[in-house]
């Protein structure tokens, strides 16, 4: 059984769709604020508008996505927060322990729209 697969592939089976939860875009005002406050008004350095969260079970896993995720070919990983790695404070994250990915998208669907210079 594959464990990764497209939304495409997804559509139309029921139990897997109750499976995924859409994010939220970043608010507007949020948006606004860093690029104002944080960025010099550099809308570029804007990241994380579209925003979204796998959750995984093990550790594997997680292994697994990020590997898929380097070899996918319309995938450029700009950025990784490791907060599971040894040195990383717990306290900061309550003991919450994530990988956060920024990625850009490099397929003929993100450059027919003018994302291929988004990070995600």
């Amino acid at each position: 059984e594959e464990l990764f697969v497209t939304w495409g592939e997804l559509q139309g089976d029921e139990d897997a769709e109750k499976q995924v939860q859409w994010a939220e875009l970043k608010p507007k005002q949020r948006a606004v604020e860093k690029v104002l406050f944080q960025y010099n008004g550099d809308v570029s350095q804007l990241l994380d508008v579209a925003r979204e969260t796998i959750i995984f079970k093990h550790l594997a896993d997680l292994t697994q996505c990020l590997s898929a995720l380097v070899d996918d070919p319309d995938v450029v990983v700009v950025r990784v927060k490791n907060s599971m790695r040894g040195c990383a404070d717990a306290a900061k994250t309550a003991g919450f322990r994530f990988v956060l990915i920024n990625v850009r998208l490099h397929s003929e669907a993100a450059r027919s729209l003018g994302l291929q210079g988004h990070v995600c």
